[in-house]
């Protein structure tokens, strides 16, 4: 299975990305392959989300800004919910691993209570 990732990041984020990328790839044992799309930046990003709404073409997971995801799940509606992801009992977060994280951060990435980023 292969899933596509497109991401902003650049620089020694894109390194560190690139890295957890190619270490998941060779050790994971359910055969996943996480093809990663760098663009840069958020411009061309951007470009490319509008681009992929228009012709269907766009990745199965996607790494940008809240304010991103809030423009095209209020547009479009095609974003996941990631609370099942969240949640679940062996692969989501504990609650003292959810605890890390301040509230506020859960907050900003919700639509009506749905969590469409971290």
């Amino acid at each position: 299975m292969a899933l596509s990732v497109w991401h902003p990041l650049a620089g020694r984020q894109a390194e560190i990305f690139d890295a957890l990328v190619r270490k998941f790839n060779q050790e994971n044992e359910w055969e996943i392959q996480v093809n990663q799309t760098a663009t840069g930046g958020n411009s061309l990003l951007y470009q490319m989300v509008e681009t992929g709404l228009k012709n269907g073409a766009l990745p199965n997971v996607l790494v940008a800004p809240g304010e991103l995801l809030h423009e095209w799940q209020n547009r479009s509606g095609l974003l996941i919910g990631l609370d099942d992801y969240i949640q679940h009992p062996n692969w989501g977060f504990s609650s003292l691993e959810l605890a890390d994280f301040p509230v506020v951060f859960w907050k900003q990435d919700q639509i009506e209570g749905i969590q469409i980023g971290i």
